[in-house]
């Protein structure tokens, strides 16, 4: 909502002539399912051959500019813990409020932990109802800090997430303790490269703390 995309592009010489290049992108607006309407995030990448070229700091100074249109308060973005990065940030006012990490693992070299007895897991493949994991997503997606996420939809949440590209339906799961549904995982893979992130592991709060 109120969003705008911008693409950089350059002129580069090839053998059929000369060409445009992209050089980086850049987003920023309101997400509809964060709870504070004042809450707006920003997206910048540039190609790493291109940094030094104040590209991301043109980009930015247009999406200041947007935001600022919109009455935003609040703005949130994310970076990569680099130097350029937080220097960037920090040149248009953003102030660190968190850390977050990303770990990596080969699934292969893990055993997998012993289910509890009444615990009973399936793939999302199996299941024909979506809104059972809507409502398990929205109930966990707001333990996760700094992310206010607002009640979505299902309409908007199934066109997204239900057999969709975003979730393998044979890799996620869903667990059950007498009929009910009680956590999931949801698993996106890209075969080609061999690689799978993790985007939702969540359990209903009554059911925490018993391996599921």
């Amino acid at each position: 909502e109120g969003r705008l995309h911008l693409l950089a592009y350059g002129l580069g010489a090839s053998a059929s002539g000369i060409q445009r290049e992209l050089l980086g992108w850049a987003s920023a607006g309101r997400s509809a399912w964060m709870t504070d309407p004042t809450h707006r995030f920003v997206e910048i990448a540039v190609d790493p051959r291109h940094r030094g070229r104040r590209i991301a700091s043109r980009l930015m100074d247009e999406l200041d500019a947007h935001l600022a249109r919109l009455d935003v308060t609040t703005t949130q973005g994310e970076s990569l813990d680099e130097p350029a990065a937080r220097a960037l940030a920090a040149r248009h006012g953003f102030a660190m409020s968190g850390l977050s990490s990303t770990m990596g693992i080969d699934p292969r070299t893990v055993r997998p932990l012993p289910l509890p007895p009444e615990v009973t897991v399936v793939p999302f493949s199996a299941l024909d109802d979506p809104e059972p994991v809507w409502a398990l997503d929205l109930e966990v997606s707001r333990d996760i800090p700094n992310e206010p996420v607002n009640d979505v939809p299902l309409d908007e949440w199934a066109q997204r997430f239900w057999r969709s590209p975003l979730i393998d339906e044979d890799a996620s799961l869903a667990a059950f303790v007498d009929g009910e549904l009680v956590a999931i995982t949801m698993i996106r893979i890209n075969r080609d490269s061999g690689r799978a992130q993790n985007d939702l592991a969540g359990t209903r709060r009554p059911y925490r703390g018993r391996g599921i």
